[in-house]
């Protein structure tokens, strides 16, 4: 582009000094809305576990999901998605899986949605500078919801999956243990 514009002004001076122009781009420091911290954001990692309850409901099993923040940072602006399979939970009562939550509501932080394998659970911390926003602070274990599945035939070990990613936390896919006492 420089060798062009000194070509159209015809300064042929221009063209010699394309090589330093470029170099003077390229490694200028930002500045403006380009200036940005370079030092990258410390990342926490956290995991979903599971606590058996007793459901007052009596028929079906019931579940205390915690959140564990294992780091040294507070978890912030982070998403979680749990896929519950039709084979544990079918499509017809999936809107009764969601117990009491603990942090956060239902509309805001708290969605679910029902496809032909599975229903996602997703939460949704939202940005530590909203109101309203959910933190997990270090070292510490938070409860989000309580999770009512129907009656399973006991003894049981299910295993459900969860994705977390987002914000300040490492992105993590693994598994949460729902067994029978």
């Amino acid at each position: 582009m420089i060798v062009g514009l000194a070509g159209i002004v015809q300064q042929p001076l221009l063209i010699v000094a394309s090589p330093l122009l470029v170099g003077l781009f390229l490694l200028a420091p930002p500045v403006g809305i380009y200036r940005h911290d370079e030092i990258p954001k410390e990342l926490t990692h956290v995991h979903l576990g599971a606590v058996p309850i007793e459901n007052v409901g009596g028929a079906s099993a019931a579940f205390r999901i915690v959140l564990v923040n294992d780091g040294a940072v507070v978890a912030e602006n982070f998403r979680i998605r749990l896929l519950v399979p039709v084979s544990i939970v079918p499509a017809a009562a999936s809107d009764r899986l969601l117990g009491q939550l603990h942090v956060g509501s239902l509309g805001t932080h708290w969605f679910t949605e029902t496809a032909y394998s599975a229903t996602a659970i997703t939460f949704r911390a939202g940005r530590a500078e909203d109101a309203g926003s959910v933190v997990c602070e270090p070292r510490t274990r938070t409860d989000l919801l309580d999770l009512l599945l129907p009656a399973q035939r006991a003894p049981f070990n299910l295993r459900l999956d969860y994705q977390v990613n987002g914000g300040n936390v490492s992105a993590t896919l693994a598994q949460v243990a729902l067994g029978s006492t």
